[in-house]
């Protein structure tokens, strides 16, 4: 008896622990160049998306995805999110996660988001580069959130 009781304590800790991080996935397939939700959780919203972009001075076009955060409160809410892109052959941002934090604070019943013009770089995560010769097969994209 004693030992169902610790092991349903660690679950019960493990459960408690692993709340404080929301992670949310959205595969590949589903991705577009329409916001799609991932979570709501306490009033922010992740939204992602993703679009063809064209760099100046480059013939081919970038993928690249976009992340949409909406704030329904009526309070200040200080974000710290992760961007993570499971690929066929390896994960970006899984490792060394702190590199990839962003961390920002949304004004009361606003959005924050950006597209091809950068102009919230935080928000943006390249999919595929078409000059890299290995072209990556990107199968989803997974957002940490705190």
């Amino acid at each position: 008896m004693t030992k169902i009781k610790n092991a349903l304590i660690l679950i019960s800790l493990f459960t408690l622990g692993s709340g404080t991080y929301a992670q949310n996935k959205v595969s590949s397939d589903r991705l577009s160049e329409d916001w799609i939700k991932v979570s709501e959780e306490s009033g922010i919203i992740f939204s992602v998306k993703k679009e063809k972009c064209t760099i100046e001075g480059v013939d081919k076009q970038f993928t690249y995805g976009f992340v949409r955060i909406e704030n329904v409160t009526s309070e200040m809410r200080d974000i710290q999110f992760n961007v993570q892109l499971n690929f066929a052959d390896g994960c970006v941002g899984c490792e060394n996660k702190d590199e990839y934090t962003q961390n920002l604070s949304l004004k009361p019943n606003s959005v924050i988001e950006t597209d091809c013009a950068f102009d919230n770089a935080q928000l943006s995560f390249l999919i595929d580069n078409p000059l890299q010769k290995d072209h990556k097969n990107l199968l989803e994209v997974i957002i940490t959130s705190k």
